[in-house]
């Protein structure tokens, strides 16, 4: 259920899919076949969310004649399973895309943080997060309600634009699940969100707390900051 919750979050309602995927994962765990591996509140960085399911494997199985009718059933239903999972997957992709482009914050990779703080311009507040982390869709993607245009992050961006902060300070997310293994030296993310600030001076600060809290925040970020 908490798969399909947090696919329901990213693409949408898929009513059809997400009940038939329900029933195929709840037979699964039942017969105590292959373990389907779901985030934990924690959201560490080791977490997956997968459905393991091998096409070759279920392939070879139906052309090998299953020696009982429950077998053949079985076996199709793993081949149903394959299939709503690719189709899953591309519309999961495709929510995702139009989802970024429907957020104000800029999103950056390894070398684009790197070259940020290296240039030392402004001090530069990054979010570390992934798509698939409950807690960083209802900040960075999207509000409680799973609307875009109304995530947290934007907000908060928002609201120091208009008091000039944004005048000496960058604000960015990092999508952990795209660039995980480009993060640059210094900043230490094993559990997400992450909140870092990288000051101007070359000082990396991790945000300890609730990033949602706004009045926290804009005290970490006098705090940890070189401008104030």
């Amino acid at each position: 259920q908490d798969f399909v919750w947090t696919l329901s979050r990213i693409t949408g309602p898929l009513p059809s899919i997400t009940m038939r995927v329900s029933c195929f994962i709840g037979a699964a765990a039942a017969l105590t076949l292959d373990p389907v591996q779901i985030p934990s509140d924690a959201c560490s960085m080791q977490d997956t969310c997968s459905l393991d399911v091998d096409v070759a494997e279920v392939t070879t199985a139906l052309r090998g004649k299953p020696a009982s009718e429950n077998e053949k059933i079985y076996w199709e239903a793993r081949k149903e399973l394959v299939d709503l999972k690719t189709q899953m997957q591309k519309v999961s992709a495709k929510a995702y895309k139009a989802n970024l482009a429907l957020l104000t914050t800029p999103q950056v990779n390894g070398t684009q943080l790197s070259e940020m703080t290296s240039k030392a311009e402004k001090d530069t507040l990054v979010v570390f997060f992934a798509p698939w982390c409950p807690h960083c869709q209802q900040y960075v993607l999207h509000d409680k309600n799973g609307d875009p245009t109304k995530a947290p992050l934007d907000v908060f961006r928002g609201e120091l634009e208009a008091d000039g902060s944004l005048k000496h300070l960058d604000v960015v997310s990092y999508d952990t699940a795209a660039h995980g293994r480009e993060i640059p030296s210094g900043f230490h993310v094993q559990y997400i969100p992450t909140v870092y600030m990288a000051a101007k001076d070359g000082r990396k600060t991790p945000y300890q707390g609730n990033p949602g809290d706004k009045d926290k925040m804009r005290a970490f970020i006098k705090l940890a900051g070189s401008w104030h």
